[in-house]
């Protein structure tokens, strides 16, 4: 059985869960994957919950952002609690292109530079995700020429990678996305 851990706000692990009585971990190439895990419905159980934010697994690069916590009774299993989350790409959907940006070269150059506008340097600095940063390059050498204003920053990510056939991901490390 695979052991699970809950991380807080700050991304640190605080609890670990190694007994459930079901886990369905969804990693998708280049779309946003997720997860659902029951546990038995404890007190202690429901506070770990309750400190947490995110979920990941051992041996995994995919965290999900903790998204619906729901409680159900069951005449066999008891009373227990089901943790539903979202792949940690879905925070790339939570900023949109603000300003109208023509791009001509390379794919990988135009991701980047996307992420940076959107969430590492924007304009509007209360927009900025602090400890979000970019890995080194791949080194890909696909070219695109493309104008974009307005759209969902992940939605545009994902259509670049699936145009290309590429995955693309978001881990955790020290502390970062």
């Amino acid at each position: 059985m695979n052991e699970f851990y809950l991380l807080d706000k700050d991304l640190q692990r605080k609890h670990s869960i190694d007994r459930y009585s079901s886990a369905i971990w969804t990693q998708r190439y280049n779309e946003i994957g997720d997860c659902e895990i029951v546990i038995q419905a404890t007190a202690n159980n429901l506070q770990k919950i309750k400190e947490s934010k995110y979920i990941a697994q051992e041996d995994d690069d995919m965290v999900c952002e903790i998204s619906q916590i729901e409680i159900k009774t069951d005449e066999t299993s008891g009373n227990q609690i089901i943790i539903t989350g979202t792949d940690i790409k879905n925070i790339l959907n939570q900023r949109i292109v603000e300003t109208q940006t023509n791009f001509n070269g390379l794919v990988e150059d135009y991701i980047r530079l996307l992420i940076n506008d959107a969430i590492i340097n924007p304009t509007n600095s209360d927009r900025k995700i602090s400890n979000f940063v970019l890995a080194n390059k791949v080194g890909f050498t696909e070219k695109i020429r493309q104008q974009v204003t307005y759209d969902c920053v992940g939605e545009k990510i994902q259509e670049l990678c699936k145009q290309f056939n590429w995955g693309y991901k978001i881990t955790i490390k020290n502390g970062k996305f």
